[in-house]
């Protein structure tokens, strides 16, 4: 399934319910032969009644078919990807990223 991929701006904080993240790098992961798109960024709870906390995060959006296919009008970048459906593939990768960001938690869209 191909999806398109808004690219968040880098070193911006975005403000959520309890916190705000911030997402810090973009990078490509050559991963057989493919090329998997993730955002490497941390995540601050700082207004929860449940407590603080925070922590770095990979968010994975999938295998690039077209990378930065256009630019809507000022806006964000966008480019194609396609999710990443084989549960082997996900565990791999995981692997792989936690290899290079052994805090970070994982989610793969």
């Amino acid at each position: 399934m191909i999806k398109e991929f808004i690219h968040p701006e880098l070193g911006k904080e975005v403000l959520a319910l309890a916190g705000y993240y911030t997402p810090l790098e973009e990078r490509i992961l050559e991963y057989n032969g493919r090329k998997v798109l993730y955002i490497a960024g941390s995540i601050c709870i700082d207004s929860s009644c449940c407590g603080t906390g925070n922590w770095n995060y990979i968010q994975i959006a999938g295998f690039v078919i077209k990378e930065h296919l256009r630019r809507d009008e000022g806006g964000p970048v966008v480019s194609d990807v396609e999710i990443i459906q084989s549960e082997e593939d996900r565990k791999n990768i995981s692997r792989l990223l936690l290899a290079k960001y052994p805090s970070a938690r994982i989610e793969i869209e």
